[in-house]
């Protein structure tokens, strides 16, 4: 099951509406389906070393070059392509090592103009991921200023974001939590004053995604 779960699966952009030139696919499909058409790419890129599928991309071979490993990400439905389902391999040498964290990316209708909001499915202890599993990080926040002061414009949503960096920002804030600005206040609590029983509870849920994804 891993080494198939470990691929990304999209629909080919020779078979989607946008290039049938169907009238009834709105710009911001069809911008997702070009999405899904280059990440689908760089995945074949991956698998086959190159070959003829480099020659024919072209560019998207030195696209490719900067993949992120770790994580696989498709449509829950194919007749939705606004919804995601990933899979995020916990980073090596933190806590979440080991573990297969699934989660769900919702992408509003106005995307990118607006960012999809990111919630995990698989039960994970950590500062900035509520109890619920909803995602909070700067790069999922509506785009502008923030009222509070605590992050510059750059730091949140940009339409140039694509799902690659959100999920890299996401592997990122699981190697490096930031306990100043927790969506879990308990789990923020016990990462600085008990951080041995935030490893216990870590290690539990690292324990309990492997059981799952079995």
């Amino acid at each position: 099951m891993r080494g198939q779960f470990f691929h990304l699966w999209f629909t080919a952009l020779p078979d989607t509406k946008l290039n049938r030139g169907e009238s009834n696919t709105s710009s911001n499909e069809q911008m997702l389906a070009v999405l899904f058409y280059f990440l689908n790419l760089k995945a074949r890129l991956r698998t086959t070393g190159g070959g003829r599928c480099a020659r024919a991309t072209g560019g998207v071979a030195e696209l490719s070059k900067s993949a992120t490993e770790g994580f696989s990400a498709g449509l829950v439905d194919d007749e939705n392509i606004f919804k995601w389902q990933v899979l995020i391999m916990g980073p090596p040498d933190t806590l979440y090592e080991g573990g297969y964290f699934r989660a769900e990316l919702d992408f509003p209708q106005d995307y990118p103009n607006r960012p999809p909001k990111m919630r995990f499915v698989t039960e994970i202890w950590h500062p900035n991921i509520s109890p619920t599993g909803d995602v909070c990080i700067s790069i999922l926040h509506e785009p502008g200023e923030d009222r509070w002061g605590y992050e510059r414009p750059d730091e949140r949503w940009l339409p140039v974001h694509t799902v690659e960096t959100i999920i890299t920002s996401v592997i990122s804030m699981l190697a490096e939590p930031n306990p100043d600005s927790p969506a879990n206040v308990d789990a923020a609590k016990e990462f600085r004053e008990d951080f041995a029983e935030f490893k216990r509870k870590v290690c539990r849920c690292v324990r309990k995604s492997q059981e799952h994804f079995e």
